[in-house]
């Protein structure tokens, strides 16, 4: 952990750091006394509110603003982050409401040069981790207040159907289902579907499910990986699953469509 100042002179306090808390872990507060952000890189964490309780994971942004009231636990496991604090900073951007920020690409960057430098120290090191750190609380504030409200109409719509699209792109390669890949954002799983068919046409496990196809066709044309290989990187938990759902999609079998490529005639279902 690096920090500038000191809580005993008036000028404002910073601090930058990794944390790490472990199982079971629970604190708040009625009136928070600083500001902090905490950009979760592995585990998770509860928040609790009056809208119901969020679980957090990898890549989610705790922004707690001087003033704020909030409560968080560990529940089934502990959670590594990194951390930005600052006390005392007359900011008005760092007072307010607890709110939750998805890590878009910018702030993944900075947080994996964070990490870097507190792997690597060197003589720069504790500025370095200061900038950075304070970069990455001040992209999640501009992210948070981007965030359009309900009375936004079409426009709050999108940026919720865009925040679904981006969690189903991250699964690309993994067995993680639309449930577990929707349940960090903050709304419930039927707001987020109904928003979802509305921006694109489609349920968010259609289009997941269309994705990972996509990607199996691709690399059945593209590499000499046997089909059950094919469907563990793509996300199905067997060969079959793959198959079933490639023939559905594709109206051939996958081992018809690398021997002969998009021209594969569609087969019938009995054949």
């Amino acid at each position: 952990m690096f920090k500038h100042g000191s809580m005993n002179q008036p000028q404002p306090e910073y601090r930058a750091g990794q944390k790490s808390k472990p199982r079971g872990y629970h604190v708040g507060t009625l009136e928070h006394a600083w500001f902090q952000m905490i950009h979760l890189r592995s585990g998770s964490l509860c928040l609790f509110g009056a809208e119901g309780d969020r679980m957090l994971g990898r890549d989610d942004v705790l922004l707690l603003p001087e003033g704020s009231i909030w409560e968080y636990k560990c529940r089934s496991e502990g959670y590594t982050g990194l951390f930005y604090f600052a006390c005392g900073d007359p900011d008005p951007l760092l007072r307010g409401q607890v709110s939750v920020v998805r890590a878009d690409g910018g702030m993944k960057m900075l947080a994996d040069m964070m990490e870097h430098e507190l792997q690597n120290p060197a003589s720069g090191t504790p500025q370095i981790v200061l900038g950075l750190a304070r970069a990455l609380a001040y992209r999640a504030l501009a992210l948070d207040q981007k965030r359009p409200s309900p009375r936004d109409g079409e426009r709050y719509v999108r940026y919720w159907a865009d925040c679904a699209r981006a969690a189903l792109d991250s699964t690309q390669g993994t067995g993680v289902g639309v449930r577990e890949a929707l349940a960090p954002l903050r709304l419930s799983y039927r707001q987020l579907c109904r928003y979802f068919r509305q921006a694109y046409g489609t349920m968010p496990k259609a289009y997941q499910l269309d994705m990972r196809v996509e990607e199996a066709k691709r690399r059945l044309l593209t590499t000499q990986a046997t089909i059950a290989e094919i469907a563990n990187e793509v996300g199905y938990a067997t060969q079959q699953h793959l198959c079933g759902h490639f023939r559905a999609r594709v109206g051939c079998s996958p081992k018809l469509y690398r021997k002969n490529g998009p021209g594969a005639r569609p087969q019938r279902a009995n054949s």
